[in-house]
This record gives structure tokens, C-alpha cells and sequence, in this order.
């Protein structure tokens, strides 16, 4: 497979490439988010804010506690699934992301 091929160019089904772009967007969009709003907040909280805890862990068991209910709504099978999923795009991504940069070094 030739590495980071627009999702057109891999000849998948017209509703598997945008399914795939939907998840892809979405990861992008969540991910900046949840990244830019929690690093503002560390920023902003002083240094006592959490006596004897860490404001990094303490903010991501906020975000934890924010998602339970829809842990609840889903279930855990199909948490798990999603999170399994997640964690595929990405080695995909940092794999596909490799082979590119090994394929532009060995044609220089």
C-alpha cells in the first residue's frame, strides 16, 4: 500500500470514504479541542488549585467524569470499541506517516 494516497485514490466506496473523512474530521475536531481547552486551563489554574494532586490528572479525571454518561447511554462494549478504534487510527496514521518519510529519504 503506498502510504498517504488521498482516500479517492485508494478506490474504496464512495460511502467507506466518507464515512472514513466523517471520522476523521471528528477525531481532528476532538481532539484539538479537548488539547487547546485543557492547555488553557492548566495555564490559567494556580498553583494550589488541587492541593497534593496533579492539575494534568485532576483535569482529565473532569473530562472522564464529563463522558460517564455516555459510557452509561452506550454501554462499555461499544466504548471499548470506539477507544479500540481510535487507537487503530492512529498507528495507521503514524505508520503511514513513517513509510512517507522513508519513501521521500530513499528518493533523495
Amino acid at each position: 500500500m503506498t502510504p498517504l494516497l488521498r482516500v479517492s485514490d485508494r478506490g474504496g466506496a464512495e460511502s467507506d470514504v466518507e464515512v472514513a473523512r466523517e471520522l476523521v474530521e471528528a477525531l481532528v475536531s476532538a481532539g484539538i479541542t479537548i488539547s487547546e481547552t485543557l492547555a488553557s486551563l492548566l495555564e490559567d489554574l494556580p498553583d494550589g488549585a488541587f492541593p497534593g494532586e496533579d492539575k494534568a490528572e485532576v483535569l482529565l479525571d473532569m473530562v472522564a467524569g464529563t463522558c460517564v454518561p455516555l459510557v452509561h447511554r452506550v454501554g462499555q462494549p461499544r466504548c471499548a470499541a470506539a477507544t479500540a478504534l481510535i487507537a487503530e487510527v492512529r498507528r495507521r496514521f503514524l505508520d503511514d506517516l513513517r513509510a512517507a518519510a522513508a519513501q521521500a529519504r530513499q528518493a533523495s
